[in-house]
């Protein structure tokens, strides 16, 4: 799966139905349906991974000051140390609005989009 980053959100794409081009300096998305070309989003960055396209990982502990770590290995080296095995984990980016959670981590350890994405035509 691969995922792209806009202003304000992740996105995972289906590489069969979608493309990544670049337009005068712009990078979109792009799709081609009944010969249409329909532009989505604008692109920041796209990677194979969602913790690749985030700012930050906070953790979340009940009744305790949200932590931010820059990276999901110092959130694992973290949580045994200072009693966040039983917290929630975020991934968040950086938006012009502030701190904004793109992503929560499942009882696996693997991050989900909080926000899917359904496009139908």
């Amino acid at each position: 799966m691969k995922y792209i980053r806009t202003k304000d959100k992740i996105i995972a794409i289906d590489n069969k139905k979608y493309e990544i081009v670049e337009i005068n300096d712009m990078t979109l998305l792009q799709t081609n349906i009944e010969s249409k070309q329909i532009f989505r989003e604008y692109i920041v960055s796209q990677a194979d991974t969602i913790e690749e396209l985030c700012d930050e990982f906070v953790v979340v502990r009940e009744n305790k000051k949200p932590v931010s770590f820059i990276n999901l290995e110092q959130v694992n080296l973290n949580r045994g140390n200072y009693g966040y095995s039983n917290s929630i984990v975020y991934g968040a980016i950086w938006t012009e609005w502030g701190l904004k959670y793109v992503a929560k981590m499942n009882e696996k350890g693997e991050l989900e989009l909080l926000w899917k994405k359904n496009i139908n035509y």
